[in-house]
C-alpha cells in the first residue's frame, strides 16, 4: 500500500511573506542547520479552521509581523514526510505581503515611530523570534527571522521551495496592475477537483515533449486544472483581472473581429466576447480551452497550436482587427519557433490591425526580443507602455505591454 494511503494526512498552509522582492524566512536557534534548514512560516490548520485565515495567523506567530494580508493561493501538494513521522502533509501554500502605513484599516497596519519604517521590514533586518504558542507545549523554540531574495528560495527546506516560481511570477503581474496588486481578502481555498492529488500552477516554461511549447499542462493536467482555479478565486479577492481586455477594447472598433492568440480559460476573450466584440480564443491545451467553453457563450474557442495557426482552414476567414497576447504567452513558446508564430498572427490580420502584446523584461520573451522580430513579419512598434493601464514605460520596468501595427 502507497505510503500516502495508509499515512495519517495533516492539513497545513505554507506561507510566503514577499516585501520587494525579498521572502521572509528563519532559521532555528535550538536545532542545528542540517535537521531543519532555512523555512518559511508554515503550520497546522486547527480543526474546522479556513485555510485563509490558518495562514493568516501562522505567519503572524511566526514572524511577530502586524499589517499581513494574504494576497493569493498558489498551489497545493501532499507530502510525505517518511521516514520522520507515518504522515502526509496536505499544504496549501499562500503568497502574503505587508504593509508599511501604520494605521491601514484593513491590514492594520505596522507600528512607525516618528514616521520612521517598521524596523523588521528593513531588508537587512535581523530579528529573534518566538513561537508564542507552541504547539507540543513547554518551551517555545527560538528561529531567526530575515529577508533573502525571492529567487533564493528553492533553498528552502521540505519542499517548502515549490512554489517560489509561481510567487514570483505573480508579484511581477502585480506590479503592472492599475492598483499596484492591492487587493481586497483573498476568498477561502477551493477544494482539488476530483481525482486530482498534487496541484500545481504553471508560471514558468518547461521542456516537454512537444518541440513548440513549454507549457507544462501538456505534460501533468494538475498543472492546467490549477491554473484554471487560480483564476477564477482571483475576482472573488477583489483582483482586476480586466485591464488587459479594457485595453483592446479602448484600441478595436465596436463589434470588431478579435482573436485571443494563447486565451487560457477564456478570462479575456470572454470580457471581449460580453462587450459585444466577435472573439474568437486559440490554445494548444483542452483542459484551458474546455474551461473557457464553461463560461456563458458568446466566443468561439478552439484548440490549436499558434505555431500552426491556420484558422481559414476551419472555416474562420474574416481577418482579425485586432489580437491580444497577454500573460507572458510568446514565453511558453520555444524560442526558434516565436518568430514563426508572430508571422502566422500577422498573417490573420486585417490592414491596419493591432496586436498587443504583454511580456516580462528580464527574462523569458523579452521586448528586446519581440523588436528584432518585428520587421520579418511585417509589424512596427505603434507604443510601448509599463502596465495595461498605460503607465510609461522605462528601461527600469519590470514588464512591457507593446502595442503593434500591421501597414495598410
Amino acid at each position: 500500500m502507497p505510503a500516502a494511503a495508509r499515512a495519517h494526512r495533516s492539513e497545513k498552509v505554507v506561507c510566503y511573506i514577499v516585501r520587494d522582492d525579498h521572502l521572509l524566512v528563519f532559521t532555528h536557534r535550538d536545532y542545528p542547520m542540517e535537521q531543519t534548514g532555512v523555512q518559511v512560516p508554515a503550520g497546522t490548520l486547527d480543526p474546522g479552521e479556513d485555510a485563509v485565515a490558518g495562514a493568516l495567523r501562522e505567519a503572524i506567530e511566526e514572524s511577530g509581523l502586524t499589517g499581513l494580508r494574504v494576497v493569493a493561493l498558489l498551489g497545493e501538494d501532499e507530502y510525505d514526510i517518511a521516514p520522520v513521522r507515518d504522515e502526509v502533509l496536505h499544504r496549501r501554500f499562500f503568497l502574503l505581503e505587508v504593509d508599511e502605513v501604520a494605521g491601514d484599516e484593513n491590514a492594520g497596519g505596522l507600528e512607525v515611530a516618528g514616521g520612521e519604517l517598521e524596523p523588521r521590514l528593513d531588508l537587512t533586518a535581523r530579528w529573534e523570534h518566538r513561537d508564542p504558542d507552541p504547539s507540543g507545549g513547554g518551551e517555545a523554540p527560538r528561529w531567526e527571522c530575515f529577508w533573502m531574495p525571492l529567487e533564493w528560495g528553492h533553498v528552502l527546506s521540505c519542499g517548502q521551495g515549490r512554489f517560489v516560481g509561481v510567487a514570483a511570477d505573480l508579484v511581477t503581474e502585480r506590479k503592472g496592475r492599475p492598483d499596484g496588486g492591492r487587493a481586497g481578502p483573498v476568498a477561502a481555498a477551493a477544494p482539488p477537483p476530483a481525482g486530482h492529488h498534487v496541484r500545481t500552477v504553471p508560471v514558468e516554461p518547461e521542456p516537454g515533449r512537444r518541440p513548440t511549447t513549454f507549457w507544462p499542462g501538456l505534460e501533468d493536467p494538475d498543472h492546467s486544472h490549477a491554473y484554471v482555479q487560480r483564476f477564477r478565486v482571483m475576482p472573488a479577492r477583489g483582483e482586476d483581472l480586466e485591464g488587459e481586455s479594457r485595453l483592446v477594447d479602448v484600441l478595436a472598433p465596436r463589434h470588431a473581429h478579435l482573436l485571443d492568440a494563447g486565451c487560457g480559460p477564456g478570462r479575456h476573450g470572454g470580457h471581449l466576447a460580453r462587450l459585444g466584440h466577435r472573439v474568437v480564443g486559440v490554445d494548444l491545451d483542452p483542459v484551458l480551452i474546455d474551461a473557457a467553453g464553461q463560461d456563458p457563450p458568446g466566443a468561439t474557442w478552439l484548440v490549436g497550436d499558434l505555431v500552426e495557426l491556420d484558422l481559414p482552414s476551419q472555416g474562420i476567414t474574416e481577418p482579425f482587427d485586432g489580437v491580444l497576447l497577454a500573460g507572458n504567452v510568446m514565453d511558453f513558446l520555444t524560442p526558434e519557433v516565436r518568430g514563426e508564430a508572430l508571422r502566422r498572427i500577422a498573417g490573420h490580420l486585417a490592414a491596419d490591425g493591432f496586436v498587443v502584446v504583454g511580456c516580462r523584461v528580464t527574462r523569458g520573451f523579452t521586448p528586446a526580443e519581440l523588436d528584432a522580430l518585428l520587421p520579418e513579419v511585417g509589424l512596427t512598434l505603434e507604443q510601448r507602455f509599463a502596465t495595461w493601464d498605460l503607465r510609461p514605460w522605462e528601461t527600469t520596468s519590470g514588464f512591457a505591454v507593446s502595442v503593434l501595427r500591421k501597414g495598410s
